[in-house]
């Protein structure tokens, strides 16, 4: 089981994560991710156990911006196990934290605003406080996507309403990066990957955006080791690339970007 749950997290944090941060890391068994992705011992292991792994071609890449409300286990203090629901980073904090995660797209932060090396400019906070729930996954702002910690570990305590880290995502950033699946930008920039070669026939379709395509094949290296019990939880996989919007919004899903892939669809309770 503690090889099974290492694969799983190195899968969330290169694909979901914000999902920003999300999104996938592996962990060791000292280890804990953004985004989906998001969990701080998990991170602060990735580039040790995979070295050939660039910090670029990680959603988020140290333990500092995964933990997005800074709140998580850090030097050895004890994490509060219920989840934290309030932003405590600054626009200019949040900002920071998208640069290093993107360098090779993002050049700065100025007056609230990220800067894209192209030279687009971004408001990080619309100023529009407080947000309700359907608001907040609707119409969120580049804050609004560290609204929630992903919490680190095991469930401590069942989630409250609305608690749903790394779903709201902003349309403007997310399109920019990856591009539009409406108008085709997406579908321009997939690629095949074998999905676990040797116990099925299966391809799933990823963006070679920021290598996540790449990243997913070095997930699928470490899934294939697993023992045979663990198939039905990968066989068959739930789908990846997919135009679609986020239930009740008109805001793409991470499908729609080719950064998401399901598991487990059918063993899963939710």
């Amino acid at each position: 089981m503690a090889n099974m749950s290492r694969s799983v997290h190195w899968l969330m944090m290169v694909l979901g994560g914000v999902n920003v941060a999300a999104t996938c890391a592996k962990a060791d068994d000292a280890g804990n991710a953004v985004i989906p992705a998001h969990a701080v011992r998990t991170a602060r292991t990735v580039q040790a156990s995979h070295t050939d792994t660039p910090a670029a071609g990680l959603l988020l890449s140290s333990s500092d911006q995964l933990d997005a409300t800074g709140d998580g286990e850090q030097n050895g203090r004890a994490r509060d196990p219920r989840p934290s629901r309030d932003v405590t980073l600054t626009a200019a904090e949040i900002g920071d934290r998208l640069v290093r995660a993107y360098p090779q797209h993002l050049a700065g932060v100025d007056g609230g605003e990220l800067i894209w090396r192209d030279g687009t400019r971004m408001r990080i906070d619309d100023g529009r406080l407080p947000k309700s729930a359907p608001d907040w996954l609707r119409q969120p702002d580049l804050k609004d996507m560290f609204r929630y910690r992903y919490p680190a570990g095991d469930a401590a305590v069942a989630p409250s309403a609305d608690y749903d880290p790394g779903r709201a995502r902003n349309a403007a950033f997310f399109e920019k990066m990856y591009g539009s699946c409406v108008k085709g930008d997406v579908a321009a920039r997939l690629t095949t990957v074998a999905w676990l070669a040797m116990r099925s026939r299966r391809t799933v379709e990823m963006t070679v955006v920021n290598d996540v395509a790449g990243q997913l094949a070095k997930v699928v290296a470490d899934l294939e080791a697993l023992p045979a019990w663990s198939v039905k939880f990968l066989v068959p996989p739930g789908g990846t690339y997919s135009c679609r919007a986020v239930a009740g919004t008109a805001q793409a899903s991470a499908h729609g970007y080719g950064i998401a892939i399901d598991i487990a669809v059918k063993p899963a309770h939710y």
